[in-house]
Order: C-alpha cells, then sequence, then structure tokens
C-alpha cells in the first residue's frame, strides 16, 4: 500500500488560472509565506489577555466578528483579585491629587479621606465601559476586507480560513461574555457608621474611610468571582477553536500567495487590536470597574504631611473614632515619659473637641524633666495636623455645597 508524503499532499496549489495579484504565473520562483511563522509571531498570548477582560466591558461582548488566531482555552481560570482595599490605596496613590500639608518634614507619609456615599448591593454585576467601541470596527472592517478580495480574486482557502476566523471569534466573545463578575462582601446585621482606617507601612499610606458599615465593609472584605451561564457553550467554542486551528495548519497551505498575505493582513490588524486592548493593566481595569461599579467613583482627598506623628494626629481628627487612645497607641506605640504626656494631652484635647494649638507659656509650664526640644517638635506636628485638617473640613464643605 502506497502513503503518500505529508508534505507532498499539503504542497500549495492554485485552483484558477486567473490574473490575480501574486497569483503561480507572476511567482515563478515559487515563493511561499511562512504562514505558521507569521502566525505564531501574531501569536495567540495578547489574543488570550485581551479575551479575560470581554466580560467586564459589556460593549465588547458583541464586537468581536473579526479574524483572529486560533487559541486553545484549557478551561476558564480566573486569577485571584487584588484585595479592594488594596486597589483603593494604590488608585489614590496614583490619581489622586496630593496636596502638602506645610509644616516640619523628616518621614513623609500621605493620608487619604475618601467618603464612601453609596453602600453597594451583595451580588453586584461589576461591569463598565472601558474601551471606546467605535475602535473595534477597525478589525472587523479589515477581516471583512480582506475574506472579500479573497472571494473578488476566488482564493476560496484564504476566504474560507478568515469568515472560520471571523465567526470563530465572534462567537467566542459572545460566549465568554455571558460570564458575570459578582461582587460579594459578608453584609453587618446592622447597618451603622463603619467608618474605619486602612495603613500602609511599606507604602507610607494612610487611608480613612468615612461611611456607612455596607460601604466600609465592601472594601475591606469585599471578593469577586467570574460566574458563566453557558458553562455548555464554552466546551463547544474550545472544540471549535481547535478546529478552526487544523483547518489553518492543513488548508492555508493551499491558498495562494495573494490570499495569504490576505491572511496575515487581517491577522495584523487584529493583533494590534488585542495589543491595545492587552496594553491596559489588569489591575488598572479592576480599580476602574471597582471604583465605577461598586463605589460610584467617591470623593477623595490626599493630603501629605511632614512626620508620622502629624499623619496619625491628622488621622484621628477627621476619623473621629470611639476608641482613639488604642488606634494612636498602635501606630505611635513609643513609651517614653515625653511621648505618653504628649499622647495624654492630645487624646484628651481630640476627645473633648478643644482646638489644638499651644502658645508658648504652655511649653514652659511643662514640668522640667521634661525634653524640651522633643516636646516642641511633637506638638507643632499635632498642630500642623490640625491646621492641616481644618483646611480640609473647609474643601469637603466646599465640595458639598457645589455638588
Amino acid at each position: 500500500m502506497f502513503i503518500p508524503q505529508l508534505s507532498n499532499v499539503l504542497n500549495r496549489r492554485t485552483l484558477y488560472s486567473g490574473n490575480a495579484p501574486l497569483n503561480d504565473s507572476s511567482n515563478s520562483n515559487g515563493f511561499s509565506l511562512d504562514t505558521g511563522g507569521m502566525a505564531s509571531f501574531f501569536g495567540g498570548e495578547v489574543a488570550v489577555t485581551a479575551m479575560t477582560t470581554v466580560h467586564l466591558d459589556p460593549a465588547r461582548r458583541w464586537l468581536g466578528w473579526e479574524q483572529n488566531i486560533s487559541v486553545h482555552h484549557n478551561g476558564t481560570v480566573l486569577e485571584e483579585t487584588s484585595p479592594f482595599s488594596a486597589l483603593l490605596m494604590k488608585h489614590s496613590a496614583r490619581c489622586v491629587h496630593t496636596e502638602e500639608i506645610k509644616g516640619r518634614r523628616t518621614q513623609p507619609i500621605a493620608v487619604t479621606i475618601t467618603e464612601l456615599e453609596h453602600a453597594p448591593n451583595d451580588q453586584d454585576v461589576l461591569c463598565t465601559p472601558i474601551y471606546p467601541p467605535i475602535v473595534a470596527g477597525i478589525p472587523i472592517l479589515a477581516s471583512v476586507g480582506t475574506a472579500v478580495a479573497c472571494g473578488v480574486f476566488q482564493d476560496w482557502f484564504s476566504f474560507s480560513l478568515i469568515v472560520l476566523g471571523i465567526l470563530v471569534n465572534g462567537i467566542s466573545c459572545i460566549v465568554i461574555g455571558t460570564g458575570e463578575f459578582v461582587f460579594q462582601y459578608p453584609k453587618p446585621r446592622v447597618d451603622v457608621p463603619g467608618d474605619g482606617v486602612l495603613v500602609s507601612d511599606k507604602d507610607k499610606e494612610i487611608m480613612v474611610l468615612k461611611g456607612s458599615g455596607d460601604a466600609v465593609k465592601s472594601i475591606t472584605s469585599g471578593s469577586a468571582t467570574l460566574h458563566f451561564r453557558w458553562r455548555l457553550w464554552i466546551k463547544w467554542c474550545a472544540i471549535l477553536l481547535v478546529f478552526q486551528l487544523i483547518m489553518q495548519i492543513l488548508l492555508l497551505p493551499q491558498g495562494t500567495l495573494f490570499g495569504q498575505i490576505m491572511f496575515i493582513g487581517s491577522l495584523g490588524v487584529s493583533w494590534a487590536y488585542n495589543l491595545w486592548l492587552s496594553s491596559k493593566n489588569k489591575e488598572s481595569i479592576q480599580e476602574e470597574v471597582f471604583l465605577r461599579g461598586v463605589l460610584r467613583c467617591p470623593n477623595a482627598w490626599r493630603y501629605s504631611l511632614g512626620t508620622r506623628t502629624s499623619a496619625v494626629v491628622f488621622m484621628l481628627l477627621a476619623l473621629k473614632p470611639k476608641d482613639p487612645g488604642k488606634i494612636l497607641n498602635m501606630l505611635l506605640p513609643n513609651d517614653t515619659p515625653e511621648w505618653l504626656k504628649f499622647k495624654d494631652d492630645i487624646l484628651s484635647r481630640i476627645r473633648s473637641n478643644k482646638e489644638l494649638h499651644f502658645e508658648a507659656s504652655f511649653f514652659d509650664a511643662l514640668a522640667p524633666e521634661y525634653d524640651k526640644n522633643l516636646m516642641e517638635l511633637l506638638y507643632c506636628d499635632a498642630e500642623t495636623a490640625y491646621t492641616g485638617y481644618l483646611h480640609h473640613v473647609a474643601l469637603s464643605e466646599t465640595k458639598k455645597n457645589t455638588s
């Protein structure tokens, strides 16, 4: 029995002798594109990265009708989302304008005050417009245009592969786009003010959260899970993608040089589009979805204070906790006589809503055993924090009156 070699079976051949551009008569040297190598250059990693966020943008589900290299999804894996508290702090550091509070500067720490006016619902579906839909028209038009060009010059192998890629990619986007990014968090039994504070010693960041218990709980304990309604269809999409890959391997060499160029050209445009989609950091997309979909873009103010002491006092003034002493001792654990005296005075004034202004006579009245220079530095830091807090109150009131 004679078994022909695979290379002889898959040799490129032309089904017509017309006047197509770059046909066999004009290609006397038998030149053929290394379509497999070029397709791998426009490979599936970028396409997979772009596909992982399709469920977050409602418009992209319907805009996947372009030719793409076949990529096989081995199951659907959702990487663990970053804690929303960390996302919020990173967003604050990157996007919120920082105002410097004048005063002594040794170890600057940023304090962000976030007002959570919206309490999210448990089991909310997170999605928000991320990319302008009009951009998706570029790869769609390129894929349709190259398919039409192959059809006009009767290169039906290349035509069928481009059309197959359009259909498979479009169907896959619709199916994967049915996934719902569901936000969930343990709701408190009673909706009470849940003001809280987030501290990152590594990034020298403090964040004060002002709002209801639900709103604060959604940040500190919230999580998101991807749920699919059409699980069976995902398996069929995987089969279609494998079928597309096999067809590309078997049939693409049978097309004309012109058809192969059209095929690679459509892949190149889709690759550039997917590269643009995947260029946006996934964590920044999660931030955007969380801030818009869950917190509804809360008001935030960010201040830079020159010392840890002034930052902690500023935070206590803004937070107004029930037990300020516990937080103060946790963040400023110093227990020398000077520090203990300073913390007692500050806590007493915060609890009684007294001003943190200290005249020269105040320092003259201090007991002689205290280090006067250190005490002046500490109380001046507290006064700086108080001045900054009054400035914040004025900004917050102006914001409320103008909104």
